[in-house]
């Protein structure tokens, strides 16, 4: 220590002789440098010197944080540029600050939190607080108005004797030009200007590792000078300077700081700083620059994570030498939370994932490969730019890890110019801005995510141009100017999936389409004139579906009312800048009209897309066929995969559907989803009949009121509701029609599903209660025409009395005629089940030819004719007859409830169908059969038995649901709401709606009081990881009570029928020794619509008691379990 002492007082009595190596005294300070020393040694000494630092600078990369935390620790020279080590700091003479001019240094501008902020340093050489003064710009520059702030300070700091003043400027005005000084004591700035950016497009530079000092004394100084100038010259307007990491060589160094602050070229400018490795070596890096948004996460020495939003644009800034990568998914889901209407998300941060030179292969590099980057693609990051190693790199559009290898015009080598949509994320690593240190490209590895890499070892500088649809990356070289690459990321606003969709009635459309913002749209429509001239139109805003089935786009809906018949209207459709042509359409008149009438497009069914050039077809055919239709009426699947955009296009975005307006009607195969709701607005939405894909819905159009039912929901109570809601509403209509999927009459595959025979005894009596005239469906890919139907009983009448020979004409019908459509694509088509006899079919054709039906309505008529697509040739036609005859008028009819008409017996086909009785809607109470071993119980028997069980149990829950009461299920229903294992939906058990695969699950789970926690997790691919249900569909399948499909789904919200619940039920009995009875398998009269595979369990099931019959002596075993039979059978269970 003492040999130090005398060594300090030798270099104060030889100063002069010394200075020239770089001693001497600033103000009341001694300055030393280590630099001018080495600079005066052998030049061997200097090399190895040299050789040694770049070995440090890329072997000793920070890459854990106890690194992060060890970093102050490093090894420095005795004597520093004015920061005395730490054995030396009592030997220091004490400096009164009192005695000495106040000087004002380091001053820099630092970006704010948004476009409205600014921060600002400055560094003075006492502790007393200053002050900031910013106004307008005047021409005289007079400060009489002006903002006055006081610093917060930093007493301490790096820079030893001087204090850190800063300050925060918010409510700054866009493109304002500021003026500004700030002041310690009497010393006062100079005054100086900056100019906030624009609201909309702005434009900033990159510039990567100045690291001045780096390779020798203040070495990059004059290159950093340079490019600062440079600056104006290739962008004036410049926002701020994005500095991306490594700002010194070392971070302790403050004249390697005065040497990257106090330059010229930052007049003006705002910075906006990263952190590198090498400002990581001490505090000076958070003293000199003042940022906003700070955070805890990435916390080091040099300072944590931040995020500003620059106009439309998202900058996360991250501090890469902290390697803790779940902080900074913290920092990025956060500010992404925080900002969603933003244009466009770009992180900073130094160390770069994807790069070619020295630093590409180090392990803390490849590292970020696997944990940061799939998080960058997880919140959609649009561009990512690093420094760190000295080098110039553009990656390939990156999808996670995987580089998506494309070239301009198929050039290999010449990458993209442009990338419209990109589906991933740009990388660039920038080269030095200083030249203070270049590192060379690795040549023998071959770096299949780059798409451009350049060492020349001149000085880059990146200049970013950014607009709403497009960011613009230029980068040059400073010497000259030259452009090293150049490329542009475009986000085009789309517009797609548009379509015109039926009002609630003649003089209302609906409007669709989908672009790829969350903008809310705007539509335009007024009378079509010559010009196509808009000044007059309605402007209408978008009610805007953020989140859809399709990936990146939203869905936009709009309705058009007060329109006037027999009017061609013109129209256009707008998200931002981007509009759509003028498309036109025609309302009909308020008489006489016509539609056509489609059957299951189903786009895919039987492969990629299949069925779409057949659709392409009928559609270009309608106008041939009828050019003044009104609309499409199109009955359901309108594609195989209730989720597949790509099917939902080849639907909609067809020429053909210019100007055509859509009625669609849900299909069984668009319930796969959610996609159908947010493709297809529709009026007069009901809260009867919902699935996920919507629910019953119905309009008047003209003189017949079309009424459309959902019939994947098989709750015909709802549906009852609806239909007499439409019918009171509307009791001056001429015509009644009733629209849904599945067809209660038909004669191919689907004829003999229970659901679909169920239907005959259960909607078919409330359609010809409310005085149906014609019912139109779909679902069998068959084309077939019914007699009249009364009720459930055909009215068989043959043309001339020639069997066979259907009537062309129906006067005053007496019933009801049903339609099942053949496809209208030519996807799929069904054979007609030639052994059976349907007794009810007038009409059944099957040639597998596309086909489509014209329906012409007048007052006293409705004429329903089937073309073939293929030469446009007759199927079928007939027509539905009012005579103007005052006796055969119908008279409004209110509807009134009745019991549902009783089967025909002497119907063959009606007898054969197995009628669920307590899922009808009779008022008269029906319950499940309890079998012994000797009898079957009567009605009253099994009511007392199971009144029985549930006193036993249960603890009555009276009165808290009310669409229990009087249910046969009821006192089992509230055993399993009061043991909590069945959810209510909304406030309504609904008993008869159908069970699906999860919610059986679950109750069973629910019964056994299984740990959620400990099942929850990894599932089937179907099944969200982190949800409840995968805990319950996990325990079902260890425990072997049920398995997936094929496809590796477990298709939780498919319905189950009767007797694949009798396998799962033994299964479930036999893992878990639940008690069970030995009864006598009764003999049902549906036993041969048992499937082979469950007749054995199905007897099984009964005979412990877990499954029951029907009080009709039925089993119903392709019938779908209702709600109610699953706390049923749980009751069963009960010991």
């Amino acid at each position: 220590m003492k040999r130090r002492f005398s060594l300090f007082l030798a270099i104060l009595m030889l100063v002069s002789v010394f200075s020239p190596l770089g001693l001497g005294f600033e103000g009341n300070e001694i300055r030393f440098s280590t630099n001018v020393v080495e600079a005066a040694e052998d030049d061997a000494q200097l090399n190895e010197a040299t050789l040694k630092e770049e070995v440090n600078d890329a072997s000793n990369e920070v890459t854990s944080k106890e690194e992060v935390n060890n970093a102050s620790d490093e090894v420095t020279p005795d004597v520093d540029n004015g920061t005395p080590s730490t054995e030396d700091k009592d030997l220091q003479p004490e400096v009164d600050l009192k005695d000495q001019n106040i000087i004002l240094t380091n001053d820099i501008l630092t970006i704010g939190k948004d476009g409205t902020e600014r921060n600002f340093t400055w560094y003075a050489n006492t502790k007393e607080k200053g002050k900031f003064e910013f106004a307008k710009l005047n021409a005289e520059k007079d400060f009489k108005d002006a903002t006055v702030l006081d610093a917060t300070v930093i007493e301490k700091t790096n820079f030893s004797g001087y204090s850190s003043n800063q300050v925060t400027l918010d409510g700054l005005k866009p493109d304002t030009e500021y003026m500004y000084r700030f002041s310690n004591g009497d010393t006062v700035s100079e005054v100086k200007t900056f100019k906030t950016g624009g609201t909309g497009d702005f434009s900033f530079f990159a510039a990567g590792d100045p690291q001045i000092g780096s390779g020798g004394y203040l070495n990059g100084k004059d290159g950093w000078d340079k490019t600062l100038k440079l600056l104006p010259e290739l962008d004036s307007s410049a926002s701020f300077l994005l500095s991306l990491g490594d700002q010194v060589d070392t971070g302790k160094d403050e004249e390697q700081y005065d040497a990257y602050i106090n330059r010229e070229g930052f007049n003006g400018l705002t910075l906006a700083p990263i952190i590198g490795n090498h400002d990581e070596r001490g505090n000076a890096h958070e003293e000199h620059f003042k940022v906003s948004n700070v955070q805890d996460e990435g916390k080091s020495k040099a300072g944590s994570n931040y995020y500003y939003v620059y106009n439309n644009t998202l900058f996360i800034c991250l501090n890469s030498n902290n390697k803790d990568y779940a902080e900074h998914k913290v920092t990025i889901e956060k500010a992404v939370a925080e900002n969603p209407n933003v244009k466009w998300r770009v992180v900073t941060f130094h160390h770069p994932p994807y790069t070619v030179a020295s630093h590409a292969l180090d392990d803390y590099i490849t590292d970020m490969r696997s944990t940061l980057v799939p998080i960058l693609k997880e919140n959609k990051i649009d561009l990512v730019l690093n420094g760190h190693d000295h080098v110039y790199t553009r990656t390939h559009v990156m999808d996670g890890t995987k580089p998506i290898i494309e070239w301009e015009n198929g050039e290999e080598g010449k990458a993209p110019s442009e990338y419209v949509n990109p589906k991933g994320i740009i990388y660039v690593t920038t080269n030095s801005a200083s030249g203070s240190k270049f590192y060379d490209i690795m040549q023998d590895k071959k770096f299949e995510y780059s798409a451009v890499k350049n060492q020349e070892k001149v000085p880059n500088i990146s200049n970013v141009k950014v607009t709403d649809n497009s960011i613009e990356v230029t980068t040059y070289r400073t010497s000259d100017k030259s452009v090293v690459d150049s490329f542009k990321i475009v986000k085009e606003v789309k517009l797609t999936n548009d379509i015109l969709t039926i009002g609630k009635d003649g003089t209302e459309r609906n409007f669709t389409w989908y672009a790829n913002t969350k903008e809310k749209g705007k539509f335009e429509f007024a009378k079509l004139n010559a010009e196509k001239d808009f000044k007059d139109a309605t402007v209408l805003d978008a009610t805007v579906i953020e989140k859809t089935n399709f990936s990146g786009y939203s869905s936009n809906q709009v309705t058009l009312d007060g329109l006037k018949p027999d009017t061609e209207y013109m129209y256009r459709f707008s998200n931002g800048d981007t509009v759509s042509e003028v498309k036109t359409f025609k309302t009909g008149g308020t008489g006489d009209f016509s539609f056509f009438a489609a059957g299951d497009p189903q786009i895919g069914s039987g492969g990629y897309l299949n069925g779409k050039d057949g659709w392409d077809k009928t559609l270009k055919l309608l106008p041939e066929l009828d050019s003044s239709a009104s609309f499409l009426l199109s009955l359901g699947d309108q594609v195989d995969t209730g989720k597949d955009e790509e099917q939902y296009d080849a639907y909609i975005n067809r020429e053909g559907f210019n100007g055509l307006t859509l009625a669609p009607i849900i299909g069984n195969h668009d319930e796969r989803g959610n996609a159908h709701e947010e493709h297809f607005k529709v009026s007069n939405v009901q809260d009867e009949g919902k699935s996920k894909a919507g629910s019953n819905y119905y309009y008047v159009y003209n003189n017949t009121l079309f009424i459309c039912l959902n019939s994947n929901n098989k709750d015909y109570a709802e549906h009852k509701v609806t239909i007499e809601k439409a019918v009171a509403e509307n009791p001056n209509v001429k015509w009644r029609v009733v629209t849904f999927h599945h067809p209660p009459y038909t004669v191919a595959s689907h004829a003999l599903d229970d659901y679909i025979t169920d239907m005959r005894s259960t909607l078919v009596p409330i359609l010809k209660e409310n005085k149906i005239d014609l019912v139109l469906n779909g679902h069998d890919h068959v084309y077939t025409r019914t007699h009249v139907m009364d009720g459930t009983k055909p009215i068989i009448e043959w043309e001339n009395g020639e069997e066979g020979k259907a009537p062309s004409e129906y006067v005053n019908p007496k019933g009801i005629i049903y339609v099942t459509t053949n496809s209208a694509s030519g996807s799929k088509f069904y054979d007609i089940m030639q052994d059976k006899k349907f007794e009810y079919s007038a009409v059944k054709n099957q040639e597998k030819v596309p086909n489509i039906s014209n329906v012409k309505v007048t007052d006293n008529s409705i004429e329903v004719t089937t073309y073939r697509t293929s030469d446009k040739s007759i199927v079928d036609s007939f027509k539905i007859v009012k005579e103007d005859k005052k006796e055969n008028q119908d008279k409004p009819v209110i509807p009134t409830p009745v019991e549902p008409e009783k089967d025909n017996k002497d119907d063959k086909e009606e007898s054969s169908s197995n009628v669920r009785r307590h899922r009808s809607h009779s008022h008269t109470k029906t319950y499940p059969v309890y079998t012994s071993k000797s009898s079957n119980f009567t009605k009253e028997d099994a009511l007392k038995k199971g009144e029985e069980i549930a006193n036993k149990n249960l603890t009555k829950n009276s009165g808290k649901v009310t669409d229990i009461d009087g249910h046969w299920a009821k006192d089992s229903i509230n055993y399993a709401l009061e043991n909590n294992l069945i959810d209510l939906i909304g406030n309504e058990f609904k008993p008869n709606k159908n069970a699906t695969r999860y919610s059986v699950v679950k109750a069973l789970g629910r019964f056994k009081k299984i740990d959620v926690e400990k099942y929850k997790g990894k599932s089937l691919k179907d099944v969200d990881a982190n949800s409840e249900e995968s805990a319950y569909v996990n325990w079902a399948i260890k425990n072997g009570i049920i398995v997936g499909y094929e496809d590796n789904t477990f298709g939780g919200d498919r319905e189950i029928t009767r007797e694949e619940i009798a396998r799962i039920l033994n299964l479930f009995a036999e893992k878990f020794d639940i008690k069970v009875k030995n009864l006598e398998a009764p003999k049902f009269k549906d036993q041969n619509k048992i499937s082979d595979w469950a007749s054995k369990d199905v007897k099984e099931a009964t005979e412990k008691g877990l499954l029951v019959g029907r009080d009709d002596g039925t089993f119903g075993p392709k019938d779908n379990l209702t709600r109610a039979e699953v706390a049923q059978m749980i009751v069963n269970m009960i010991k």
